[in-house]
């Protein structure tokens, strides 16, 4: 390692100086990276690690589906390979052929083996090789300061090794045949011009004609012509700035992803000066921006009918919210002023802990403009990001007013920040200007990252310093009101990141709780110097929470509690305010219960709480909080409720416990139900529902009894009753259901006994003084009526049934004196027709007729006889 302490240090990996040729060769280079990624010391963070990975990956064009683990067993062998040979400078190459298999070093005992599946190459006619690319020379100086005409020497001289870095690249991809190769080639070209664009301020590109003609300019134009001449007609996609995340929107030929991409660096530069108006741009300078017959005329005219764009706010930035007409799906179009601040630390951390926290950015482009007021020279970032709808979060505390309500967000939004916090620090980075304005949530409560000009590399200590050759062309970027004291010395005492963060989290969560605007907390260095009277801090987690915030703003940094005791601590509050709510579920679920005897309920509840108590984090006590949420809204089964009333009522004590016992989860929907207990309720349900319908009809059959006298009815009733109640069989209930169903159908369609009853009327409504035993007769008919059976009653006129055969007999009898009740019968104890009275005659007459009418006719008057 001694040789390469005099041309490589580990901030090279960082600062991706180690890409320069200007470092020493490339297998010098390699030899050092392989070093680095294998070394035990603690020096070398996982930062160093991973930028020598990504080094080893690109130097030896390891594909990107590579997973790290089968990528580092590919290094290891060709880094065998390379030991093998005794040429110091052999840099070996991935195999060519379909299959082949190399054996370095030794016997083949000991031997390393590579082997490499590849498609055939698709070799390509050798086209007019990419231009190089000319040394930039220093603009004039003179009317500079000294120390900042060095500044700008010093660029320079920094971007030519860039040039020389990329000619080899061109080179490596000029000397390339086949397709695919020529195009990853390109790819890197373009990606290290994306490396050299984030590594300096942008004063100096603006200030740098030369930068900006040979980076934004040539290099990208020359870049396009070459994708073309391979056919790829569009950058975005060769050109994917987040390949490992799902686009944010669309990407078709006119969405605004594909058009700034492969927008010119002129058309870009004008686009930039429309937009840098902010509120003030011009809609129609913006619709102009393209002219008839330009190239991208056509898409950019129809992403203007399907697409509206309006200002949406921002200070140093300008953030332009873009819609789609067709489903009101929404994007950001960013012109990012980094005040000055390089993109190297924030494109390190895109990589790696911040790929999924840092908004995704669909493209990106860098151009200057020319500043119309002040005729001044600046340069930003065009770029396409999410629109994350939840705000920022000081935005998003305003719209909490319940005390509570808020207290639980801010416990969620800053249990994700401090999480994020220690990725970054784990990272080796510090983020100095991490107020509540630079977070963001998205839809689903994520929080996100959209600010990140201010992000530092840091020391093996975890120390920010300004000085280290990894910050270089950096300075601090922050922001007053939340600052720590130790800022007062940035530039010459490097200082903690994670102890930085512990004090700017504490403000963050002071001001999301209370509210207060930003000037409350200028000046304030510790938490004995703010106000905890609100009332969102006299509840117990509110108490809680007031000693966290002033564990964390304290003038020393070595008082203050890191960020993952604060996470902890965050995590700790969650988790029993989560088991205070599972608790107040568990009772509301609780009182769904069948009483004190529910033994299924008890057994549940006891489980749960056996549970919660037992649960080793928020996560587990999350996971049952939505158990029993779900739980919670399920309604018991109202045919379980009737059926439990019903069995309360009739004191069968036996099925309730048997109720009692019917798993607490199967309780929604028991006929879906399948454990032993539910089949037993599903029995007894049915029962009752059988038992139920028995007594509905029973009881409509009671409304068709004769008198409060009818005996029979009075009977079969409550013979039927005891029926019903002593049987628990399912099969016997249904049959008993259809044997009352087929009596009620009986007694409402049979005519003979509305004929019997009309007889009897008519006798008592004629009845008088002038007339002879009516009453008497038709008590007798009435009388034999009441005896005759349930089932019986109908077809009086012709039945056999004895006493059907009384009925028939009273409706014969004659009511004169002499004859008064005499009954004529046959020999076989019928009625004897001829003799009988003129009312049963016609009594058997009319039901005779009737049978053999479609339709039963009214009753004529009769013969009083």
């Amino acid at each position: 390692m001694g040789f390469f302490r005099k041309t490589l240090r580990k901030e090279h990996l960082l600062d991706r100086g180690i890409y320069s040729d200007s470092k020493g060769h490339l297998a010098q280079r390699i030899d050092y990276a392989w070093n680095i990624y294998n070394s035990p010391k603690p020096k070398y963070t996982t930062a160093h690690k991973d930028a020598a990975l990504s080094f080893l990956r690109a130097s030896f064009n390891i594909p990107e589906s590579y997973k790290k683990e089968q990528a580092v067993e590919k290094i290891a062998a060709l880094m065998a390979l390379k030991a093998a040979n005794p040429d110091k400078k052999f840099v070996p190459k991935l195999p060519d052929p379909v299959r082949r298999e190399v054996v370095a070093g030794g016997t083949p005992s000991v031997a390393v083996r590579v082997a490499e599946i590849r498609a055939p190459v698709e070799e390509v006619v050798r086209l007019e090789p990419m231009a190089k690319l000319k040394y930039i020379t220093s603009p004039s100086t003179s009317h500079l300061s000294k120390s900042t005409a060095q500044m700008v020497d010093k660029f320079i001289k920094s971007v030519n090794g860039d040039i020389d870095e990329l000619n080899r690249l061109i080179k490596v991809y000029n000397d390339t045949r086949d397709k695919e190769g020529k195009i990853r080639a390109l790819q890197g070209v373009y990606h290290y011009a994306k490396i050299v664009d984030s590594k300096y301020q942008a004063a100096y590109m603006s200030f740098s004609a030369g930068y900006r003609e040979t980076i934004h300019q040539t290099l990208y134009s020359n870049v396009k012509k070459e994708f073309a001449k391979l056919g790829i007609l569009s950058l975005h996609k060769v050109l994917e700035i987040n390949p490992a995340s799902p686009p944010i929107t669309p990407v078709n030929k006119d969405s605004f992803a594909e058009i700034l991409a492969n927008m010119s660096p002129e058309k870009t530069s004008r686009l930039l000066t429309i937009l840098a108006e902010g509120a003030k741009f011009d809609l129609t300078d913006f619709k102009r921006l393209y002219s008839s017959g330009e190239e991208g005329y056509e898409e950019f005219q129809s992403f203007l009918k399907k697409h509206s764009i309006q200002f949406l706010g921002g200070g140093n930035s300008k953030n332009f919210k873009i819609t789609s007409l067709a489903d009101g799906s929404e994007i950001v179009l960013k012109v990012d002023n980094r005040l000055n601040m390089p993109k190297k630390v924030e494109a390190h951390l895109r990589e790696h802990s911040l790929k999924a926290t840092l908004t995704p950015v669909a493209a990106e482009r860098q151009a200057t403009y020319v500043d119309a007021s002040s005729s001044e020279r600046w340069t930003r970032t065009l770029l396409l990001t999410e629109f994350c709808a939840g705000g920022d979060l000081e935005s998003h505390s305003k719209q909490r007013p319940n005390n509570a309500a808020r207290l639980q967000s801010a416990l969620d939004i800053y249990s994700q920040m401090g999480t994020i916090l220690n990725d970054i620090s784990r990272d080796g980075c510090g983020f100095p200007d991490m107020k509540n304005t630079n977070w963001l949530l998205d839809r689903n409560g994520r929080v996100r990252l959209a600010d990140t000009k201010s992000f530092a590399f840091t020391d093996a200590a975890g120390n920010i310093d300004y000085k280290s050759p990894a910050n270089e062309w950096c300075s601090l970027l922050s922001t007053g009101y939340m600052n720590p004291p130790e800022f007062k010395r940035w530039d010459r005492v490097p200082f903690s990141a994670d102890k930085m963060h512990s004090f700017m989290l504490g403000k963050n969560l002071y001001q999301y709780l209370t509210q207060c605007d930003f000037e409350y907390l200028y000046g304030k260095n510790d938490a004995a110097e703010f106000d905890f009277s609100a009332p969102i801090f006299q509840s117990a987690p509110g108490r809680q929470l007031k000693t966290l915030i002033s564990a964390m703003i304290k003038v020393d940094p070595a008082q203050r509690i890191p960020v993952s005791e604060a996470v902890s601590e965050l995590t700790r509050i969650q988790k029993i305010i989560a088991v205070n709510e599972c608790n107040e579920i568990l009772e509301k679920i609780n009182r769904k219960g069948f009483g004190k005897a529910d033994t299924a309920m008890n057994a549940f509840v006891m489980a749960k709480q056996a549970e919660i108590l037992e649960a080793k984090n928020l996560a587990e006590v999350g996971k049952i909080k939505d158990e029993l949420n779900a739980f919670e809204q399920v309604k018991v089964d109202p045919q379980l409720i009737g059926l439990r009333e019903a069995l309360v009522s009739s004191g069968d004590r036996n099925a309730v416990i048997a109720l009692n016992q019917i798993p607490v989860k199967e309780r929604g929907n028991i006929m879906a139900a399948t454990s032993p207990e539910a089949l037993v309720a599903k029995e007894l349900i049915v029962v009752h529902r059988y038992k139920s319908e028995c007594k509905r009809v029973l009881a409509t059959i009671a409304h068709e009894e004769l008198g409060p006298n009818d005996v029979a009815m009075r009977d079969f009733i409550e013979k039927k009753k005891r029926a019903i109640a002593e049987t628990s069989d399912p099969d016997v209930l249904l049959k008993l259901k259809t044997e009352l169903t087929s009596t009620l159908e009986q007694l409402k369609k049979d005519s003979s006994v509305k004929e019997v009853k009309s007889i009897i009327q008519d006798f008592r409504k004629n009845a008088g003084l002038l007339t002879v035993g009516m009453n008497a007769k038709a008590t007798r008919i009435e009388d034999a009526l009441m005896r005759v059976p349930i089932e019986e009653r109908r077809n009086l006129h012709i039945s056999k049934n004895p006493a059907a055969v009384e009925v028939q007999k009273a409706i014969a009898s004659h009511r004169y004196w002499g004859k008064r009740g005499e009954v004529y019968l046959n020999k076989d104890g019928t009625v004897d027709e001829k003799k009988a009275a003129n009312s049963f005659k016609d009594f058997k007459a009319r039901l005779n007729a009737a049978k053999d009418s479609p339709a039963e006719e009214t009753p004529a008057v009769r013969m009083k006889t």
